[in-house]
């Protein structure tokens, strides 16, 4: 997974925390495990966590999580200036992904970031990975349809998972699952997920 080998007291990994404060999740960047903070984790500790912690975020909703994932792509790959999936207007970096599953592409939306920042070329990655996850989030929370819905179809066809042209219709399994709590449909405060920066 990890390309490049850095000095592992500069990485930062994604791990999902409960707040003990607010009883609400939250989607937190620190360096280090708790409890152990002279032993750094590697950087294949630190993508498996994070790819893990993305997945279990993004499969938290009634939603199908390869929804949610083809969304993340629609919202990660539609920024043309931040790195790793920006660039160029005829080559962005997203043209780099060449999986075949939604789990390729998570692995893909996740590892990349982490490789950039690793190669010195900045954290904006990162912080947009965050961003953009609780963005589909709250989207699905709020039974957003429409929304998701566009990012679903710009991440499938950004992800190369169908033609760029041409009709497509969301597949049976990819539509939207309304969120409901308590027989209420669930509404954008309903959760909130934010960056922490631990420092060990």
């Amino acid at each position: 997974l990890a390309k490049y080998q850095p000095n592992p007291m500069q990485l930062i990994p994604l791990i999902l925390r409960l707040d003990p404060t607010t009883s609400t999740p939250t989607l937190a960047l620190h360096q280090l495990h708790q409890g152990q903070p002279t032993i750094p984790l590697s950087t294949t500790q630190i993508l498996t966590e994070s790819i893990s912690t993305v997945a279990t975020l993004l499969s938290s909703t009634r939603a199908h999580q390869d929804r949610l994932i083809y969304a993340l792509a629609g919202l990660l790959f539609s920024n043309p200036t931040i790195l790793p999936f920006g660039g160029s207007k005829s080559r962005p970096g997203y043209l780099s992904f060449n999986g075949t599953t939604t789990s390729h592409l998570l692995t893909y939306m996740v590892t990349e970031p982490f490789n950039t920042y690793w190669s010195l070329k900045g954290r904006e990655g990162l912080d947009f990975l965050v961003v953009s996850v609780n963005a589909v989030l709250r989207m699905q929370r709020g039974n957003r349809k429409d929304e998701l819905d566009e990012a679903v179809m710009k991440g499938m066809k950004k992800s190369g998972m169908i033609p760029w042209s041409g009709e497509y219709y969301i597949p049976k399994l990819l539509r939207h699952v309304v969120e409901v709590e308590n027989g209420v449909g669930m509404n954008d405060s309903a959760v909130e997920f934010t960056p922490v920066i631990h420092k060990g």
